[in-house]
């Protein structure tokens, strides 16, 4: 049980491990656990350092338990992967287990996961087939050495990595602000090239993916936890993320009840300015949002489209909406965003947010996020029509 029982550093037997704040994890937790599929269970501190433990969420992990060890400045220095062998697979999978967490713990040791592949493959389908046990050591980047090893007699494997990667620093609010405002966040999405977002220094924001097409618009703000947040259309709610640092390029997770939910963790790089070209909604003769739902709340929108043909909506208080639009039954939800826009989604999740404009005659005009004209709208008092 050496294996198991030893950590890094002397760390108090006597100390359990307790809980740990979601919010305080350090991003390579964070990173394991999304890459991986696990959560943290616990948190073990000394003087010397602390150790996060981690366990599977499912079954799918390669996994059956997982330690990182920081040192006494809060540096990671290992990490530690363990499975119960029970036959090849098992040893399969904690291999591929291996693989995906090399890229996180040592970036610069490019045939880390071909290595790992090849070496602690062998040494664990060995261990698996017939229990032999043979401590083995394999050369990483800059002089590191990953070992593999076995308590036998549980049947179960250890694969210790050290850690290369460097420390990520968590931004505040004032570095936040002044890295998004009037920037381009590129996200790494995989196939799909990458999701662009331009936040314009006036607190509005809007996105795409590489073609320019701006496909998302909202407003964007920072709070004084150091969160990086957005309201995207049609859904007025802000969601917020801490933005961490790595050196070469950042990484923003996403803050759910004051805690960090790693399943939703992305990487971005930032370019200064608007190269996509994406419109960030604005119009500057728009209603607010507090006067937006004044107008529109427990009223019939009577609106004349600019392309021809009439619609009447009745606009819930309680943000159902019904009616008629394109000569067809409708209903769904309706919401204001923060930049003063309407905005109704359907049943079918179809939507559509509008500024308002009011004119002179008492009506108001709608324009999309672009600044195009929708048509004009009448809205009477309740529901007059019986949606």
């Amino acid at each position: 049980m050496r294996l198991i029982a030893c950590l890094v550093f002397a760390i108090a037997a006597a100390l359990p491990f307790g809980a740990a704040q979601a919010q305080d994890k350090p991003l390579l937790v964070l990173q394991l656990e999304s890459a991986l599929n696990l959560t943290v269970t616990g948190r073990k501190a000394g003087l010397s350092g602390a150790v996060y433990a981690l366990a599977p969420r499912g079954d799918e992990s390669g996994v059956h338990s997982v330690q990182v060890a920081f040192d006494a400045r809060n540096r990671p220095v290992l990490t530690r992967l363990v499975r119960k062998i029970a036959g090849a697979p098992d040893s399969d999978l904690l291999v591929s287990a291996a693989q995906s967490a090399v890229p996180l713990v040592l970036p610069d040791w490019e045939d880390g996961p071909n290595v790992l592949a090849q070496q602690a493959a062998e040494v664990l389908r060995n261990f698996a087939s017939d229990g032999t046990a043979v401590r083995t050591t394999i050369q990483a980047d800059a002089g590191r050495a990953v070992t593999v090893d076995f308590v036998a007699a549980e049947r179960l494997a250890v694969v210790d990595l050290p850690v290369g990667a460097q420390d990520a620093r968590r931004l505040d609010e004032s570095s936040v602000a002044r890295l998004i405002s009037d920037a381009t966040l590129t996200f790494d999405d995989g196939a799909t090239g990458g999701h662009r977002r331009y936040h314009a220094p006036n607190g509005r924001l809007a996105g795409g993916e590489g073609d320019g097409e701006t496909r998302e618009t909202g407003s964007w703000m920072t709070n004084a936890d150091g969160h990086y947040c957005i309201e995207t259309a049609p859904v007025p709610e802000f969601r917020c993320f801490a933005v961490y640092d790595t050196g070469s390029r950042y990484a923003a997770v996403p803050v759910i009840a004051g805690a960090a939910d790693s399943r939703g963790l992305r990487h971005f790089r930032v370019e200064f300015g608007n190269p996509g070209q994406f419109s960030a909604p604005r119009r500057n003769d728009a209603t607010g949002a507090a006067v937006t739902a004044m107008i529109v709340s427990g009223q019939t929108e009577e609106r004349r489209r600019a392309g021809g043909g009439t619609d009447r909506i009745f606009l819930k208080p309680d943000g159902d909406f019904a009616g008629i639009r394109n000569g067809q039954p409708v209903q769904g939800r309706w919401s204001v965003m923060s930049d003063g826009r309407r905005c109704l989604t359907d049943a079918d999740g179809i939507s559509e947010c509008v500024f308002l404009s009011e004119t002179d005659g008492g009506t108001f005009r709608h324009f999309d996020a672009e600044g195009t004209f929708l048509g004009e709208s009448l809205y009477r008092d309740g529901n007059p029509n019986g949606f």
